[in-house]
């Protein structure tokens, strides 16, 4: 999982981050308790491992492997932003960022949701399943909102037996 996570953090700044479109400057393994403010008024993600599951299916020679993770996005919900519509943050941004959709409905390639569906098989991992939670309130902060979005994703793997 960790080499997923790394791969994925990479991959989703150069799309997202300084390098791609922009629309999100910040990039963590992992999940802090509280969020710093500069934090989620510039837009964060991170990627944190959920479950592992490990089940055998040759007895001892082969496993398979289920990892859960979470890509959670971070934005600053100030009302104040609201004002100019090119700066639209809260829910606005996080489903742009997340899985947005042109004025034909055609998948944004500058999204999280594309960027996961796009590398996994890069990764040489299984399609991955995937789901979206909206405005999760994990942070129990007033001023963000967040949506996470759950990776589920399957491998066999050869186990050494001595």
């Amino acid at each position: 999982m960790d080499r997923i996570i790394r791969a994925l953090l990479k991959d989703l700044e150069n799309v997202l981050g300084p390098k791609g479109s922009g629309k999100v400057i910040h990039y963590y393994y992992g999940k802090p308790d509280e969020m710093p403010q500069n934090v989620s008024t510039n837009g964060a993600i991170f990627i944190q491992p959920v479950v592992t599951d490990s089940t055998p299916v040759a007895t001892g020679l082969r496993d398979r492997i289920e990892d859960n993770l979470e890509i959670i996005l971070v934005k600053s919900a100030r009302v104040q932003r609201y004002q100019k519509a090119d700066e639209a943050d809260g829910i606005a941004f996080l489903t742009r960022v997340m899985s947005g959709t042109d004025s034909k409905g055609q998948r944004l390639t500058d999204t999280v949701l594309y960027t996961v569906r796009t590398n996994f098989q890069d990764y040489g991992e299984r399609q991955p399943n995937l789901s979206i939670a909206w405005n999760d309130d994990r942070f129990n902060q007033s001023d963000i909102v967040t949506a996470t979005m759950t990776v589920t994703q399957e491998n066999i793997q050869n186990q050494g037996v001595s």
